[in-house]
């Protein structure tokens, strides 16, 4: 359910309509504005995000002990996704790995505060999904957002890291589409660390094999070997075999002389290291 129903008639549609686009979207989001009806919504809980709100198109939830987010569901289409986010705090930690956006995000701020935020741009890539390490940086730069400002996120290149943010709403227009890694990197030396799932059934997956590393559960050991030799995605097959060297070294050894003929360059690499590695 959304705040705003399926109904081709009205104007907030109008964002979903096609993907994100820095000079469309910002044109349709300040259209909206004019008519004041997301203006009211929003200025109504800017004074108070710790309101809580029995409507199914409104979540508020705590990120960690200095933020707390409030999200509305305002419009979906096949194509784009419009939410509107209130921020309070310092939602992102300078210090933790970060992220590039695994999809087009269109970001229009509206209020009467400030956001501080870092946004990162790493040389692109032919194919989002072959990971490569070696990526450099192109751009680090520091901003403050106030009411009006906008910015663009190109999936897979570009991310933003919110320093503080208080009395500021972030009107997000997202592309549905999304590569099926995100590209996680260490704001502080700039340098790429490792994919993660984007999806939601890969990041299940991902969460479900870290946890078999501590349960130790040699009960799951065929499917892991499955994931291991099966997966679509290259660092999810070696997730899997990480995973099988807790459960099982002999299991793992098998699945890293396996992994010598793996169609990803990288896996192969990463099993014939392991293998010399360990004198076999």
């Amino acid at each position: 359910m959304f705040l705003i129903q399926e109904n081709s008639n009205h104007p907030i549609n109008d964002i979903v309509s096609s993907p994100p686009d820095e000079s469309a979207s910002r044109t349709k989001i300040e259209r909206l504005l004019q008519t004041g009806e997301l203006s009211q919504l929003v200025n109504e809980n800017l004074p108070d995000i710790l309101l809580r709100n029995n409507s199914a198109s409104l979540s508020s939830e705590s990120i960690n002990e200095e933020t707390t987010s409030l999200t509305w569901r305002i419009a979906k289409s096949d194509v784009a996704n419009f939410v509107i986010k209130i921020l309070k705090g310092s939602p992102h930690n300078a210090n933790e790995p970060h992220f590039l956006t695994p999809n087009d995000m269109f970001i229009f701020f509206h209020g009467d505060g400030v956001c501080e935020a870092i946004i990162y741009e790493f040389e692109a890539v032919e194919n989002d999904n072959n990971f490569e390490a070696q990526r450099k940086i192109q751009k680090c730069e520091k901003v403050t957002f106030r009411n009006g400002h906008s910015v663009m996120l190109h999936a897979g290149d570009t991310g933003m890291q919110i320093l503080k943010i208080d009395k500021l709403a972030m009107f997000e227009v997202s592309a549905l589409k999304h590569s099926d890694i995100v590209w996680n990197f260490d704001p502080k030396s700039k340098t790429m660390l490792y994919p993660s799932a984007a999806d939601v059934g890969s990041s299940r997956l991902e969460s479900a094999m870290n946890a078999l590393k501590s349960i130790g559960d040699a009960n799951s050991i065929p499917i892991i070997a499955k994931i291991a030799r099966n997966h679509h995605q290259h660092f999810l097959r070696w997730s899997a075999i990480e995973t099988m060297a807790f459960l099982s070294p002999e299991h793992a050894e098998e699945l890293l002389k396996d992994a010598l003929n793996d169609p990803h360059h990288e896996i192969r690499l990463a099993a014939h290291e392991s293998l010399t590695m360990n004198g076999i």
